[in-house]
């Protein structure tokens, strides 16, 4: 017991384990000074908006940044330029450290290619969600006497007719040719005081195709132009005469942001006004 009392207390004891202390607390600095080193902690960058940035220019840039890239996906969009960035991930602004792995989805160089469906005998309606979902469009419908009211009777491309199967590239318009009825006349709607979507959706309806929006007032984006409403229209709507067209007839839209004005431009509304002028006078 004697013994071992003098020798907790001895230099030599103390000796090592300061020297042991020293040891383990450089061994500890040591390994967080070299995993701060590794893992770069506390060291962070913004990552840059590489969106429509060019497939030619991506090895400069993200060197000149300290990052990397990995190109994960493709699509075609005519909203990009080809062979351009879409969208990134990690997005714009995010902080992150270098050397870090930025995922990237790139416009492809050319627009796929899609297979036209025979469509004959199909519905409009069907017909248009067909081409829709094939990334298609139509340039125009052509209505032509037959008892089979707004079927498809045949599908043009480029004034020629199209054959089931042919190759077209994604975004390209055809035309459709459907059956008018026996009569192939429907009657004018009215589309004034109407949202424009809304007046552009009863006209599809009716069979009938937008010819052009020749004015909107007020609007300055394509939002305005969606919620605009119609104070025009031609050819114009008469409650009196019920006006037939032939389907297929194109009507051209007149549109306002001003929900007061579009009661006051009606002509019903005009010669109200003009009259009660005259009497006043």
């Amino acid at each position: 017991m004697k013994n071992l009392f003098f020798f907790l207390f001895s230099r030599a004891l103390w000796i090592n384990v300061l020297i042991a202390a020293f040891v383990i607390g450089g061994i500890v600095l040591g390994t967080m000074h070299y995993l701060k080193s590794y893992t770069r902690h506390g060291a962070h960058i913004e990552v840059p908006d590489f969106t429509h940035v060019s497939l030619d220019s991506l090895d400069y840039l993200f060197e000149k940044h300290k990052l990397r890239y990995v190109i994960i996906d493709s699509l075609y969009s005519d909203a990009h330029a080809p062979g351009s960035v879409v969208n990134q991930n990690p997005l714009p602004r995010s902080s992150v450290k270098e050397n870090r792995k930025v995922f990237l989805t790139v416009n492809a160089t050319q627009p796929p290619v899609v297979t036209v469906r025979d469509m004959e005998g199909l519905s409009k309606r069907q017909a248009l969600a067909i081409m829709e979902a094939m990334g298609l469009g139509t340039d125009s419908l052509i209505y032509r006497p037959d008892i089979c009211l707004d079927c498809v009777l045949e599908q043009r491309y480029k004034g020629r007719k199209l054959k089931p199967g042919t190759k077209l590239t994604k975004g390209e318009k055809i035309t459709l040719v459907l059956g008018g009825g026996k009569e192939g006349r429907v009657l004018l709607p009215d589309l004034r005081g109407m949202a424009f979507s809304e007046a552009r959706d009863l006209m599809f309806a009716n069979t009938l195709l937008l010819g052009g929006v020749l004015d909107c007032i007020d609007c300055t984006t394509g939002e305005d132009t969606l919620q605009a409403l119609v104070y025009r229209q031609s050819p114009a709507f008469s409650k009196k005469t019920k006006r037939v067209v032939p389907m297929g007839s194109t009507v051209d839209l007149y549109l306002t942001l001003d929900t007061a004005a579009v009661h006051l431009m009606q002509p019903d509304t005009l010669f109200s006004i003009m009259d009660t002028t005259l009497i006043e006078e």
